[in-house]
């Protein structure tokens, strides 16, 4: 029986397209790598956000909460505090934050569509095995931004790709990013107690079953990739399967971990922060703007576009990570905060301090918006994605 996506309005007995013109991306990727990070522009930066305005989003979400946690008239007082504390902002601002805000729906959307899809892709078991895949639900199967997915649907939506097609490749990328995270919060790595607002997958479970359920994720992410009935060419199917593996592997996310590592014991270079960073976090996100190039029948100066945007995005949301870890809230982003200066981990904010990083963050965010005006409208969601990553509080 197909399953029907509700994210996706197109019909669902469209026949997968043949992919013309497949190019190898280490070609394209090569320029964007970390050796050539630092060439991105420093130019006069557009008026999209500020120091201010971040302080003043964050002071916005403090007044949300108190006046929801002490009205009954949740609604009415939300607008009201929101209206006071961005009282000061300009128009340009306050349309920025509007477009932002009309994403809300739109992530919930892709949510609830991927833990349905990962559901079905992680069934509960009736053996001596369920532990382990009572494990992998409870970490995959939770509040989480579903940030990739929601870029994999996004990007291949504009690209006109197979919705079925499209499922699968949002499920695997959040295994593998879910992997990540369960092995990142481990005893050996980050020691870490909350993820996603709830206790981490070892705190929950143990630490041996919480590795294995790490490498049940990451599996299972090939598995429905390259099962016959994935909607896919075979091609097709092993240029995506041979992207994720690079991204995920010690040429990408991996690599990145070690680095972090290394930027525990030591101040990391500029050089070498922009580095870690493009692989630890860059590489998924960009697997999640390429993917749906290879079911798709996109030019050249497309697949060119996704690329250096991806790159950028990376950057981008990085940036704002450490921010947040800096200042944030540990309610709202659902992790614990102030880590980072507590491992005395290399990071942008112990590079720039946290003003010069707000400032760096709005120059990536408007040369990531010009990558996309080559797709026009089409991009409109993708740009309001760029606005909000920039501006985000979890």
């Amino acid at each position: 029986m197909t399953k029907k996506n509700s994210y996706s309005s197109q019909t669902q007995n469209k026949k997968p397209k043949k992919s013309a013109n497949i190019i190898s991306f280490d070609e394209i990727a090569s320029r964007f790598e970390p050796k050539s990070r630092l060439s991105i522009s420093t130019g006069t930066p557009a008026n999209i956000i500020s120091f201010d305005f971040l302080k003043a989003l964050s002071q916005a979400h403090e007044a949300e909460d108190f006046m929801q946690a002490d009205t009954s008239d949740g609604t009415k007082s939300l607008k009201k505090s929101r209206t006071t504390a961005f009282a000061h902002l300009s128009p340009e601002l306050l349309s920025v934050l509007s477009r932002v805000d009309q994403l809300t729906n739109k992530f919930e959307i892709v949510r609830t569509q991927t833990n349905e899809d990962l559901n079905h892709f992680l069934p509960e078991q009736n053996d001596l095995t369920n532990r382990v895949w009572e494990a992998m639900r409870y970490s995959a199967l939770s509040d989480g931004k579903a940030l990739r997915p929601f870029l994999v649907w996004t990007v291949g939506q504009m690209l006109d790709c197979l919705p079925e097609a499209l499922s699968r490749i949002a499920c695997a990328v959040e295994m593998v990013h879910t992997y990540s995270l369960i092995h990142d919060d481990l005893p050996a790595m980050d020691n870490d107690t909350l993820r996603r607002g709830k206790p981490t997958c070892h705190i929950a479970f143990d630490e041996a079953t919480a590795i294995l359920a790490g490498d049940g994720l990451l599996t299972k992410a090939f598995e429905i990739l390259s099962e016959p009935n994935c909607p896919m060419l075979a091609q097709q199917k092993c240029r995506i399967i041979c992207e994720l593996a690079k991204c995920a592997g010690a040429s990408g996310m991996i690599g990145g971990q070690m680095i972090d590592m290394y930027g525990e014991t030591k101040q990391l270079s500029e050089e070498e922060i922009y580095q870690m960073q493009a692989l630890k976090t860059g590489k998924l996100l960009h697997f999640s703007c390429i993917a749906p190039c290879f079911i798709s029948n996109c030019p050249m100066e497309e697949k060119i576009a996704l690329v250096e945007y991806a790159h950028l995005l990376g950057i981008l949301f990085q940036m704002t990570d450490d921010l947040l870890d800096a200042w944030g809230d540990e309610q709202t982003i659902g992790k614990s905060v102030r880590k980072d200066a507590k491992a005395n981990k290399s990071t942008f904010v112990s590079l720039y301090g946290t003003e010069k990083t707000v400032e760096r963050v709005q120059e990536i965010c408007k040369q990531a918006l010009e990558k996309l005006e080559i797709f026009g409208e089409r991009a409109a969601l993708l740009k309001s994605l760029t606005e909000y990553i920039a501006v985000r509080d979890k």
